[in-house]
């Protein structure tokens, strides 16, 4: 089974009846904007053991299939599945051309360190591609890709309600400092939020 797997970097808009193995590093939601209920897709990123990374989506009419399925964190092999081209905006792994999109028939299995022949620790938990403080206005207005920082919270604002597209949306605004001292503002909103002060 792993044995037929390919790396993820070498995933191209040709590839045909292919498998991957790989840990489900992140695994989110995504809601209408319209509608915060209405379950558009089920999204995660993958990684593989050669450290490459490529975000998977699953549309919302079949994501329930799944639901059950894939734990963050888990590896799995994951086979019959398309290659499409990456997404224009908002891109979560924006060196990639391309990304995954489940189809319902989407084969799901959960792998064994027997299985994969190496222990399942020696595949990465996570990746991110972190810019520079500096470097984070050259992105602003930018809709392509998010943006990964790390930094301390050095300043925190009031959480407040604000009106989007009909719905009340709470935001917190944050400013954090890296190890340069440089520091950035940015915006936590709706769930985000509530993560937050959780975890305080």
């Amino acid at each position: 089974m792993v044995e037929d797997c390919i790396p993820i970097d070498k995933l191209t808009l040709e590839s045909k009846n292919c498998a991957i193995t790989a840990r489900v590093s992140r695994l989110w939601d995504v809601y209408s904007l319209k509608d915060n209920k209405e379950l558009m897709s089920t999204d995660m990123v993958l990684i593989d053991r050669q450290g490459s990374y490529i975000h998977a989506s699953i549309k919302g009419n079949f994501s329930h299939l799944y639901q059950k399925q894939i734990a963050e964190g888990s590896v799995y092999y994951i086979k019959n599945f398309s290659v499409v081209p990456n997404k224009t905006r908002y891109c979560v792994v924006g060196d990639n051309k391309v990304m995954i999109q489940f189809y319902a028939t989407t084969v799901v299995k959960s792998v064994s360190e027997d299985s994969l022949g190496i222990p399942t620790s020696a595949i990465p938990k996570h990746r991110f591609d972190l810019l520079d403080f500096d470097k984070v206005e050259s992105r602003m207005g930018a809709d392509y890709i998010l943006t990964d920082v790390v930094g301390q919270v050095c300043c925190e604002g009031e959480v407040t309600n604000k009106n989007s597209r009909g719905n009340s949306v709470s935001s917190l605004m944050l400013e954090l400092h890296d190890l340069r001292d440089e520091k950035i503002r940015l915006t936590l909103w709706g769930e985000n939020v509530d993560n937050y002060m959780k975890q305080k």
